[in-house]
């Protein structure tokens, strides 16, 4: 665990999104069954080793009181089953979708699966702090926009990698059919959902990156919510008024609270030398 997305922040930190899924019997979610099994299969691998550290087990005990004395009615209080139902959304599924674990480069299989399920709507919203695409992930783009699907992808200029190649791929973008939002606020955007119709959200872990989709171990949940997606919706709709829309034809339109930023020239010359630095390695961003 790591203080940059679960510590206690004061002024810039990265927005992310937690889902907190409940079961009404203990146990018996088939999220909560398959999460258990990759935990298991992931701490078999011959690759994984004990972290031994004192520090660790102190810091964890020093966070678990902090919290216990800022919030001391979840530790006192529990929830009856109406008031969880009054406080979740209905869920009709929530499946773990997850990529191969092995330690080494991976058959796409995340990806397709997030793919064939846009390639079934007329309507997706994507979420992905940056997008990184291989030849194959283009291809897979400008099937899904080819076959009717109005995909909306709301990116954040945050990560200058990210940025730099998003600069040198524009045209490519373009060439999917995809309806590109840039997003610029005040604090980075970390997270990645699919909205996919009214009804289904793919929330988690991966980017549309190639790290992401060729190299990591990345999860995410398939969630089908009316509710969910309809809240995640609402919220990506607010930060698309603050974007800038470039059409597939090439066309640029602000949204209506879209405020430009200035790049002073210290940041242009260092996007610059990126964007010619990173070619090369592009796969590892």
């Amino acid at each position: 665990t790591d203080n940059r997305f679960l510590g206690n922040y004061q002024e810039h930190y990265n927005v992310d999104r937690d889902i907190l899924v409940y079961e009404t019997e203990p146990g018996a979610g088939q999220s909560y069954q398959q999460l258990m099994n990759y935990f298991e299969a992931v701490w078999a691998l011959p690759c994984c080793k004990v972290f031994k550290d004192s520090r660790c087990e102190s810091d964890l005990a020093g966070c678990y009181e902090q919290t216990a004395q800022r919030y001391p009615e979840v530790f006192t209080d529990s929830l009856t089953t109406a008031e969880w139902e009054s406080a979740t959304l209905a869920a009709y599924s929530v499946e773990l979708w997850s990529n191969p674990i092995e330690p080494e480069n991976k058959t796409p299989i995340l990806w397709a699966r997030m793919v064939d399920a846009m390639a079934q709507d007329s309507n997706v919203l994507v979420q992905t702090p940056y997008i990184i695409c291989s030849k194959d992930m283009y291809e897979d783009l400008r099937t899904v926009c080819a076959a009717g699907t109005r995909t909306d992808i709301l990116i954040s200029g945050t990560n200058p990698f990210g940025c730099t190649d998003y600069l040198n791929q524009k045209t490519h973008l373009r060439s999917t059919g995809t309806h590109i939002y840039e997003y610029l606020g005040e604090q980075a955007q970390h997270t990645k959902a699919v909205l996919i119709g009214e009804d289904l959200t793919l929330a988690g872990s991966c980017n549309f990156d190639m790290r992401s989709v060729y190299l990591d171990t990345e999860l995410m949940l398939a969630i089908k919510s009316p509710g969910l997606n309809a809240q995640i919706r609402a919220q990506l709709d607010v930060l698309k008024e603050s974007s800038r829309h470039m059409s597939p034809d090439g066309s640029i339109e602000d949204g209506p609270s879209y405020v430009p930023r200035e790049l002073s020239w210290g940041k242009e010359a260092m996007y610059a030398v990126l964007r010619v630095i990173t070619l090369p390695f592009r796969h590892l961003l």
